[in-house]
């Protein structure tokens, strides 16, 4: 191989490396993962109690799948993942180290923070890799039927 095509093709290696570091460096810069929102119509806050139609929230119906959601009252942000046929974990999404987003990785079988440090956390909100020191508080979920029934009392 010649030099110059040598050193072509290590430039595209570069580049394509480092692009992919930085589309990633915006999540840890936003602090926003790129979990996907639930629609407005497609859950009810009732009594401390969230339930989530499952009919409207296709992102839940295959293992692995997540979906994030942000309630202004009460204040609080959440995330929810698929992790089995019949089960789902939602937890507070904040990181709590910095307060930023976190992704589920269902491949790992961990939930991980957005920013540069990529705490991460077991499916219980437990830590397993910092900086983060402290757990994600950690919802009780119910699957009814055709809707999953989130305790944030």
């Amino acid at each position: 191989m010649k030099r110059s095509d040598f050193l072509k093709t290590g430039g595209a290696f570069v580049i394509c490396a480092c692009g992919s570091s930085l589309l990633h460096g915006c999540k840890a810069i936003t602090g926003n993962s790129g979990t996907p929102s639930i629609p407005e119509n497609s859950f009810v806050l009732r009594e401390g109690w969230l339930y989530l139609d499952l009919h409207k929230i296709p992102e839940l119906a295959e293992r692995g799948g997540s979906v994030k959601l942000e309630l202004t009252d009460p204040n609080l942000k959440i995330i929810i993942a698929k992790t089995g046929e019949q089960t789902f974990i939602a937890l507070r999404d904040q990181c709590s180290h910095g307060g930023r987003e976190l992704e589920y990785h269902h491949d790992q079988g961990m939930f991980r923070c957005v920013s540069f440090g990529h705490s991460k956390f077991d499916t219980t909100g437990k830590v397993i890799k910092g900086p983060a020191k402290g757990n994600i508080e950690e919802f009780d979920t119910t699957l009814l039927a055709d809707e999953i029934r989130i305790d944030i009392s």
